[in-house]
């Protein structure tokens, strides 16, 4: 649907967040309020900025239910909940000329798996340290498959598209690629760029 771009940049998200939290977990150096406040330094200066102009802009472009409309949305980006004002207000094609924050559900719903998959790696990583990777395989399959039965049951699509547990296997790709290329026997190690 030409949304190709998003799909992989959540899965190369989800390689990065979980290479970096499993990297500090190994060394003992994983702290989850330093790791949301270096997320939040790297993202939310420039994401704000845009929110402003973007509010500038909208005063003197918008008429007055427009600007209503627009309104909502930048409280609901405020809040990194922009994902669910999305799915609850409309559908993506009936925003597409209307709003210029619309772009901001896929940062959401990024955040909402920063916040969840940060708390579960720490969980999963005391519960049961060994048998990490296998757990994280079984996690995606489990969620891959529930997804695929409610996006094929649900008859609201824009709910497949715009929310966290939908999309949560496209990360789960990326963290599968980081245990994949983690392991260290020797077929992994000789083909992990053709594994990845």
């Amino acid at each position: 649907g030409g949304y190709l771009g998003v799909d992989i940049f959540f899965v190369i998200s989800g390689f990065l967040i979980t290479s970096f939290i499993f990297n500090r977990l190994k060394i003992k150096k994983f702290n989850l309020k330093e790791f949301l406040i270096r997320r939040s330094k790297r993202l939310l200066p420039t994401f704000f900025v845009v929110l402003f102009f973007c509010l500038i802009f909208s005063f003197f472009i918008f008429l007055p239910l427009e600007l209503i409309k627009f309104s909502k949305s930048l409280i609901s980006a405020t809040f990194l909940s922009s994902n669910f004002f999305f799915w609850l207000s409309s559908g993506y094609w009936d925003e597409s000329n209307s709003n210029p924050l619309l772009h901001t559900w896929s940062l959401s719903l990024e955040w909402q798996f920063y916040f969840i998959f940060s708390i579960l790696s720490v969980f999963i990583w005391n519960l049961a340290r060994k048998k990490i990777s296998i757990l994280v395989y079984l996690i995606f399959f489990i969620i891959f498959l529930v997804s695929i039965v409610l996006a094929i049951t649900f008859l609201d699509r824009s709910m497949s598209f715009f929310l966290l547990p939908f999309r949560i296997y496209e990360f789960l790709i990326g963290s599968f690629v980081y245990f994949i290329i983690d392991k260290k026997n020797l077929i992994i190690e000789k083909n992990k760029n053709l594994l990845s």
